[in-house]
């Protein structure tokens, strides 16, 4: 869409005021005319080890031990460690590079935005709870996404039917079986 209608204007100096108002006016109708998908998926995993020796598997670095092929790139720590504001860049085979932002680190919950520029934007959030004693760690998992583009939206729509939640529980079968091969 915004290809047809930057046609309009293409050859358009920008030059006069009435010009620039213009441009303004028909990038304004481009963006008004976009609406973003959404999804929110939830999963809860019950993962056999405690609390605080699960939490810290779902950090850039702790994802490195559990998680097969993940890789990702530090932008900005806490001399290596993920905290509030730690930013790091990963490569997604279908979203592309996305850039994640920390927003919140403790005992309890952790929670990454992760910003796929030319695709969508998703907010994961983890709680952590016992379960069994204190023996186990139930992981209350939810990702929020929002489209940024058309094929962003095209994505979103893509992960119905159990993809993500599929997901989510490899990961559960991932975290056991390091944590029953670790301790």
């Amino acid at each position: 869409m915004w290809e047809g209608l930057r046609g309009v204007y293409v050859g358009v100096q920008l030059g006069s005021v009435k010009q620039q108002r213009t441009r303004n006016f028909l990038e304004s109708v481009v963006f008004m005319m976009f609406e973003a998908a959404k999804k929110t998926v939830k999963r809860n995993i019950v993962i056999k080890a405690q609390r605080h020796i699960v939490q810290p598997m779902f950090t850039p670095e702790g994802e490195t031990k559990w998680l097969p092929g993940w890789k990702y790139e530090s932008i900005r720590s806490d001399n290596g460690e993920t905290v509030l504001g730690s930013i790091f860049r990963t490569n997604h085979p279908v979203e592309g590079s996305a850039v994640w932002i920390c927003t919140e680190m403790g005992i309890n919950a952790v929670e990454y935005v992760r910003v796929a520029v030319e695709n969508l934007v998703c907010k994961l959030r983890i709680e952590f709870g016992v379960c069994n004693g204190d023996l186990y760690t139930e992981a209350k998992i939810q990702f929020d996404f929002t489209g940024l583009t058309d094929k962003g939206n095209e994505l979103i729509l893509q992960y119905s039917a159990g993809l993500i939640e599929n997901y989510i529980d490899t990961w559960a079968d991932y975290l056991n079986e390091y944590f029953q091969l670790k301790y």
